[in-house]
């Protein structure tokens, strides 16, 4: 029940976990000779052709060189779940480099400088989030990160301005996630109307949701709704485990409650 807002790392779509892809028969024996590309699979293959560093230095289709941009992107999203960010550096700009407009290759080179933390890169990290939406404005996941990045600065209102965008994308996969990060970013705020509001879509969608539940339990008592408080607190305890019962946040709820 982290209260943190998340950053969107999902692969689109995803891949399996030796990454296969979907590619077009009339593709694959050019893909056969990508030694650069295919060496990366993550173990699945071992192939002992020289290796490619530089995808840019061939002539490839415009097809071709977003598939390559695409599986770099997921592999150094893998990387950056491991923590291995200049595995993940080294994967987007050999992405950027074979596609200089895969909007996802920023968004996610946005999130590693992030990661990192430093100053410059913290800086550096802004520019990529917005040359991801400015090429594909579309991208809920680009809209999702980038609020997590501005609330990181304490830019909250620019950042529930891009929760709020992805929030109501319908077909956005992270769009639950979306809703979260609305929520948590209007508590830090005070905007305890629009944080009630999300966390009751949340519910509304997902009825198991153990944060939404938490933090509109505190909301009700906070408005004086005991009567509610105490049927939603009572709900949650049905969803969560022995262990997190006595959980001080909960359990102080229990004792405003009287439970």
């Amino acid at each position: 029940m982290s209260n943190k807002a998340q950053n969107d790392l999902t692969a689109e779509p995803l891949l399996s976990q030796c990454f296969r892809v979907k590619i077009s028969s009339k593709y694959l024996a050019s893909w056969a000779l990508m030694a650069g590309v295919i060496g990366f699979m993550m173990g699945c293959q071992s192939i002992s052709h020289q290796s490619i560093t530089t995808e840019s230095n061939s002539a490839y289709s415009s097809q071709q060189a977003n598939e390559i941009a695409y599986i770099r992107t997921q592999m150094a999203a893998q990387y950056l779940q491991q923590n291995e960010l200049d595995k993940a550096k080294r994967q987007l700009e050999r992405a950027l480099s074979a596609n200089k407009r895969y909007a996802p290759a920023y968004d996610m080179m946005g999130v590693l400088l992030q990661t990192e933390g430093s100053s410059s890169n913290l800086i550096e990290a802004e520019s990529y989030f917005a040359q991801a939406l400015l090429l594909d404005p579309k991208l809920m996941k680009a809209r999702n990160n980038y609020g997590v990045y501005l609330t990181q600065l304490g830019r909250y209102d620019e950042a529930i301005s891009q929760f709020k965008i992805a929030a109501a994308a319908l077909g956005y996969e992270g769009r639950m996630m979306a809703l979260e990060n609305l929520g948590l970013t209007a508590l830090k705020v005070k905007d305890y109307g629009l944080a009630t509001e999300t966390f009751v879509r949340i519910l509304e969608r997902d009825r198991q949701n153990l944060l939404a539940h938490l933090e509109l339990v505190d909301l009700l008592i906070l408005d004086n709704q005991w009567s509610q408080a105490k049927a939603l607190y009572t709900e949650m305890l049905f969803l969560v485990g022995e262990r997190e019962k006595t959980l001080p946040r909960i359990h102080q709820q229990a004792i405003k409650l009287g439970l």
